[in-house]
């Protein structure tokens, strides 16, 4: 049986193991983050019923942490089902490579790890505003980054990101993902990347 270079995949393996970390540090800022949000709204005062200042600052770090998270984990995806390189020469490497580290790490075909349909939104944000504008006419309402429940939420037209903090589903126009599944495949995976791969081969 064929080996592979483990010098080649431990790079890969330390790769994961850096977004894995990087993704649970954005799992403690969203937590944070509601927790301001929280507080925030509850905190009457002279000014109404919350403390809109401090509202606001936990959801700017709101969505600054939910960048983060799908940052990581789609470069986490991408390690495991490679998008095509630059170099034509290097796809059957870049899918062997995929294939390899999937079969050693125990990542299915169903892992919530594989989609970055929600990442793409957020990474081209530019292309969705000019999809709205050209389907709207400029003319119909653009609702973002709110903290909005499912059922206000579909009552609702022209929304883009949105946050349910109480099933903390992430919402992006007609799609949508559970982070907490997503969440709970990172935790699972840092384990088995925290020392070397040991089974290399293919």
């Amino acid at each position: 049986m064929e080996r592979m270079d483990p010098r080649y995949h431990d790079v890969f393996r330390h790769q994961i193991y850096r977004e894995c970390r990087f993704a649970l540090m954005a799992v403690e800022g969203i937590n944070s983050a509601l927790q301001v949000v929280r507080e925030a709204e509850a905190d009457k005062n002279e000014n109404g019923p919350w403390n809109l200042p401090r509202r606001e600052e936990g959801v700017w770090q709101l969505w600054y942490s939910i960048e983060a998270f799908l940052r990581a984990t789609g470069n986490i995806s991408k390690v495991f089902w490679p998008p095509r390189p630059r170099e034509k020469e290097l796809q059957a490497a870049t899918e062997k490579r995929g294939v390899t580290l999937r079969r050693i790490l125990q990542i299915g075909e169903d892992s919530p790890l594989k989609s970055r349909v929600l990442r793409d939104h957020f990474e081209h944000y530019d292309e969705r505003i000019d999809e709205w504008y050209r389907d709207e006419k400029g003319r119909g309402d653009l609702i973002d980054s709110n903290l909005w429940g499912r059922k206000h939420l579909a009552k609702r037209k022209g929304y883009l990101r949105n946050f349910d903090p109480d099933e903390w589903t992430l919402f992006f126009v007609g799609d949508e993902v559970e982070l907490k599944p997503l969440i709970a495949a990172v935790e699972s995976l840092l384990p088995k990347v925290s020392s070397p791969l040991v089974d290399l081969g293919t």
